[in-house]
């Protein structure tokens, strides 16, 4: 039985990815903040910070792990351009200091580090390809890329094993931010009005949360001193437009539907990828119809 140590574990995506991890029979550890949810199907659990004295703990445990999936940092736009220094200690100071205990203590182990489409920024090419320049608008982009640069920089001078995957859109039970989950709660306090940023047209590339986990745990198998950036996308685009309804379909609700015109600081147009030619994913979820199940289930946790 192989061990693979999932930073963030308690999050939405890595709780769907442990109980994959786990299902597949390997032996699932995990480091983050708080308490391990209940029933979840770890190992082991430590509740801190990515340092070595945690990982050292972790290994004389458990055993040094064969894999990292690394899930912990920064997660979204919105933060990082408010508390920018903030993110940055999240994503990228967190990711040096696992790359760097890996170095000395698991040479040997895979890591998979999880990325973002944000290190895109405003693509010149749709859908996305892995080989387009990575230009970011936002902080949270730039702390990605920076994660990613440091993995491919051990990479190449100590021959760690690493992959990143750059997530696009991900949604599903258990994301508790972004637009979703967002207007789930604004439609739970009785919103008949929902004022959108943009215009409505721009596109995104929607990623259920289970496909997102099947993508991480597939990446494992591609960690190579090339340290490949692999697209956690479907290729299919969806207005934002097209969301709202599916989310106001879903919930169960009536409200008009207006945009500002005004587009926030750091956020893309368009972001939809070009999906990877390796990963091994199941096929997609219908975007809209997964979205409307969304809704569904956020109104059903709301409503209490």
């Amino acid at each position: 039985m192989n061990i693979v140590l999932v930073t963030g574990a308690a999050g939405a995506i890595g709780q769907h990815l442990v109980r994959r991890l786990a299902g597949n029979g390997s032996r699932v550890i995990g480091l983050g903040h708080g308490a391990a949810p209940e029933g979840l199907p770890l190992a082991d659990w430590i509740n801190g910070e990515i340092e070595a004295s945690n990982l050292k703990a972790l290994a004389a445990r458990q055993s040094r792990p064969d894999a990292v999936i690394h899930l912990a940092g920064g997660s979204t736009v919105g933060p990082s351009l408010t508390a920018p220094a903030e993110d940055f200690a999240r994503t990228v100071a967190t990711s040096v200091r696992l790359l760097e205990w890996v170095r000395q203590e698991a040479p040997e182990a895979a890591v998979v580090l999880t990325s973002s489409a944000a290190v895109y920024g405003n693509a010149i090419q749709l859908p996305i390809p892995e080989t387009a320049p990575r230009a970011p608008l936002s902080p949270y982009g730039c702390h990605k890329m920076m994660m990613e640069l440091a993995g491919e920089s051990f990479a190449r001078n100590f021959g760690l094993r690493v992959a990143s995957v750059r997530l696009f859109s991900v949604y599903g039970p258990g994301v508790h931010k972004q637009l979703v989950w967002e207007l789930c709660a604004r439609l739970s306090g009785g919103a008949q009005t929902l004022s959108l940023g943009g215009t409505g047209a721009e596109t995104r590339d929607w990623v259920h949360i289970e496909t997102a986990a099947a993508m991480l745990a597939s990446a494992v198998a591609l960690a190579s001193p090339q340290a490949p950036a692999l697209n956690g996308a479907t290729g299919r685009a969806t207005s934002i437009a097209a969301v709202a309804k599916a989310i106001l379909s879903g919930f169960g609700a009536e409200a008009d539907i207006r945009f500002t015109g005004e587009t926030r600081l750091g956020d893309p147009v368009h972001l939809v990828g070009q999906p990877s030619a390796v990963l091994q994913v199941p096929p997609p979820v219908d975007a809209l119809a997964g979205i409307a199940a969304t809704a569904a289930a956020a109104r059903a946790l709301l409503k209490g």
